[in-house]
């Protein structure tokens, strides 16, 4: 019979403890009569990265003769993460791995409709430099050309020591001053590359 309950079970031992157990309450809904239509767009084509939100397009086909449309429902592994009536919803992925997306389209007769997507959300791609290292009147010119397979470069940090102290520049370019060089105040110098999507690389620049 369709719907709420809760299991309730008793254990008794022979020196008559008793323990009494209860179960989370859980719904047995009739079998689905409405149809829909759903997908996950994503602005990387087929792949779904994490961190990242990403639309949940919902499309009603069917609905019970005489019945009406009250709204739609989006589950992550079975956790309710949202309602909405229009044609879609955003939904947040914080970490890589395997998720069942779901939504759930009730009507105000009580009816139901389900559909489960198999997501992959995956690790994001480590973006790739390519570093020109090049003399100039001013001193050694530091320039990273940098791209990604998803998403586009956020940002550049520079970090070095000079003087014995560390310091970090967030220019797309870096400048080694010939000073610098003659006086022996330079150091390391490195360069890490962020996307949007939080993947970073890292690398030691050779100047000299």
């Amino acid at each position: 019979k369709f719907g709420n309950y809760q299991l309730a079970l008793q254990v008794a031992d022979t020196r008559g403890n008793v323990v009494n157990i209860t179960s989370d309450q859980f719904t047995i809904l009739p079998p689905a009569t409405v149809e829909t239509q759903v997908s996950l767009v994503s602005k990387y084509g087929e792949n779904v990265y994490a961190p990242g939100s990403y639309y949940l397009s919902t499309k009603t086909i069917k609905l019970p003769r005489g019945d009406s449309f009250l709204r739609h429902e989006a589950l992550i592994n079975g956790q309710k993460v949202g309602e909405y009536t229009g044609t879609g919803h955003y939904v947040n992925f914080t970490e890589p791995g395997q998720y069942d997306v779901a939504v759930r389209t009730l009507t105000k007769s009580g009816n139901y409709g389900m559909q489960t997507l198999n997501v992959d959300v995956r690790t994001p791609p480590n973006p790739v430099c390519n570093v020109e290292v090049k003399n100039t009147t001013s001193g050694v010119l530091v320039t990273p050309t940098c791209t990604t397979e998803a998403g586009y470069i956020k940002s550049y940090l520079w970090t070095y020591m000079l003087d014995g102290q560390q310091k970090t520049a967030t220019s797309k370019t870096f400048l080694v001053s010939k000073q610098w060089m003659a006086n022996n105040t330079i150091g390391e110098v490195t360069l890490q590359v962020e996307t949007d999507l939080g993947s970073k690389t890292t690398q030691t620049i050779n100047y000299r």
